[in-house]
């Protein structure tokens, strides 16, 4: 995996070096025309042929594996069961879907903020292809994967043997095809942070400039979410639970959603939402500056949902954790319950806020 990372990052700093030479900053002009400014929204439908086609797979796998005769092959295959149940379905309806449409939306809304086109167009198009394709290769290895362990298992073998049996063959692909995933997440979030860094100098509003601090916060948590990968691929990593097993992950199910969910694509899809209504109506500082704070109360309750699962996992390996851990234990409920309410108030508050610009802008 890590050969990998290091292939792909030598192959991120040419691609810098290359295109940061052919227009200095210097040479930036400080206003781009409206057709310059929206020249990749055309790039907008194939982010959502994209997602589309990966919920249309997600919803024939969620159907198929609720079938009484796939459901009775499934209790009898054990562990291997998770692989085709629950890891596919994390690769088409999360990643493939939302994400996959929070990056449309993200290069759709980005150069509205800050007044200049995506930075690098080949920046964007390689990410999208390296989502795209790790996701639905990582999706089908990983239900062959669960379909030749599950068939070893029937035939009265165990999970353990199962995976002896398979040996290398059982991590190396779903290494290779999450880690060209992982390295289009990294490429969108370095196309993210260069075109915010490239408008710097260009003369647009500032209240819309301040939106651009979600979408590089989104961007972060798609970077966090490779890493995960990551730290899971290393062997004897010290971060994970000592109780658990090798494929134990860092953060939990429900930790690792609420990157991919929360923040990295429920805060583009909002503020998308905002580009394309404030767009509608006259320039107002203060309708985009409430925008702003819906958006900063829906990324804190994301990232805390986040931390609040790291903390609960770290606290049987890391000594700091576990004692933050008990001395939290007696308002452990409190604290949970603080987060769920502060993310429902955050989603109430950005329904009304829709709603009210959508009555405006009809006005």
């Amino acid at each position: 995996m890590l050969w990998i990372v290091g292939a792909l990052a030598a192959a991120w700093l040419v691609i810098w070096s290359q295109t940061r030479g052919t227009r200095p900053a210097a040479q930036e002009p400080h206003a781009f025309t409206r057709a310059e400014i929206a020249s990749y929204r055309a790039a907008l439908p194939k982010y959502l042929l994209g997602a589309s086609v990966c919920l249309l797979l997600g919803g024939a796998h969620s159907l198929l594996v609720q079938l009484p005769a796939v459901r009775m092959w499934l209790e009898g295959a054990g562990e291997a069961s998770y692989l085709l149940v629950e890891g596919v379905r994390q690769q088409l309806v999360v990643v493939g879907g939302v994400v996959m449409l929070s990056m449309g939306l993200t290069c759709y809304a980005l150069p509205s903020l800050i007044g200049r086109p995506v930075r690098h167009h080949n920046l964007a198009r390689l990410s999208f292809v390296l989502v795209l394709s790790g996701v639905l290769l990582t999706a089908l290895m990983t239900a062959t994967i669960g379909l030749l362990e599950g068939f070893y298992i029937h035939a009265g073998g165990t999970y353990a043997a199962a995976r002896t049996w398979l040996g290398p063959w059982e991590r190396f692909p779903l290494w290779l095809f999450v880690g060209a995933r992982d390295a289009g997440y990294w490429t969108f979030a370095l196309l993210v942070a260069l075109t915010v860094y490239s408008g710097r100098n260009i003369i647009w509003p500032r209240h819309r400039r301040r939106l651009t601090l979600w979408l590089l916060l989104s961007a972060g948590a798609l970077f966090l979410v490779g890493w995960h990968s990551i730290l899971h691929a290393l062997p004897g990593n010290p971060l994970l639970l000592p109780q658990a097993d090798a494929a134990t992950l860092l953060v939990s199910p429900a930790g690792y959603e609420h990157l991919h969910l929360g923040a990295g694509a429920w805060v583009p899809v909002a503020l998308a939402t905002f580009v394309y209504l404030l767009e509608r109506r006259a320039e107002r500082r203060t309708d985009w500056q409430r925008a702003y704070r819906v958006l900063g109360w829906l990324a804190a309750a994301a990232f805390l949902s986040f931390l609040l699962r790291l903390e609960e996992n770290l606290s049987g390996s890391l000594p700091l954790a576990a004692a933050l851990h008990t001395a939290l234990a007696p308002w452990q409920w409190l604290v949970q319950g603080a987060g769920g309410l502060l993310f429902l108030a955050a989603l109430a508050a950005y329904v009304a806020c829709v709603v009210s610009l959508t009555r405006a802008s009809r006005s």
